[in-house]
């Protein structure tokens, strides 16, 4: 028989204790107050913990390993583990008053030497993803210089988020901006090209979804001046 255990870590203060049904989404689909999200890596779900608005997902890959293996990964120790690495990262971020969800607990399933992994945040008010925002309507110069100066801010204390794309990035109703799914990113301690390298990931999300647009026949507002005003706020 395989070796198997469950680790439930909670992390923000809060009464409520967490069981492993919270971290299933068939516990949470039948509900009338849960949503599917939309953006980010693996399958997201907003849920209400306890009158707590939330965000459930599931560590799910992505790429050609996602039809081997799924949502199964190598167990090498907890603290390598994605929820606790993305855990690490997200509070590093708070730390420096970095506009990102905090983590309220997350939940791991190891048989043998392969986990299962979710995490729940907390949920963030917003009116949509940075690239479902650029289908409706154009972002002033203006907020295209303040999303490079808070890219910036990330970067300045080392965040390097593995998968900056326009859909992990939020819009809040005041027009300001938050990132979301951390799994992968990491901490750097010293400055290289992993911030340009990061900042091109960005242009490469944002030309993309571009491009799939306009073959659609549908709109995308970006242009060359608006990533000239990002790197404009980004040098600042």
């Amino acid at each position: 028989m395989k070796f198997k255990k469950e680790y439930i870590r909670k992390l923000a203060e809060s009464d409520y204790l967490f069981q492993t049904n919270d971290f299933i989404p068939d516990h949470w689909e039948h509900r009338s107050d849960t949503k599917a999200l939309t953006g980010g890596r693996g399958a997201s779900y907003k849920i209400n913990v306890k009158g707590n608005r939330c965000v459930l997902r599931r560590y799910l890959r992505g790429g050609m390993m996602s039809g081997l293996l799924g949502d199964r990964y190598f167990w090498m120790g907890m603290s390598l583990s994605r929820p606790y690495l993305e855990h690490k990262v997200t509070q590093h971020a708070i730390n420096n008053n970095l506009p990102v969800a905090a983590v309220m607990a997350f939940w791991l399933q190891r048989t043998g030497i392969i986990y299962r992994a979710a995490i729940i945040s907390k949920y963030l008010d917003n009116k949509g993803t940075l690239a479902a925002l650029l289908f409706q309507q154009a972002l002033t110069r203006q907020n295209w210089f303040k999303l490079g100066q808070l890219i910036r801010k990330f970067h300045q204390v080392g965040i390097y988020h593995a998968d900056l794309n326009a859909n992990n990035i939020l819009v809040d109703h005041n027009d300001d901006f938050f990132l979301i799914d951390f799994d992968k990113a990491r901490i750097k301690t010293v400055p290289g090209g992993w911030q340009k390298a990061n900042l091109n990931r960005l242009l490469r999300s944002l030309k993309k979804i571009q491009k799939k647009r306009i073959e659609s026949a549908k709109s995308f507002h970006f242009s060359s001046d608006d990533w000239q005003q990002f790197l404009d706020g980004y040098d600042k």
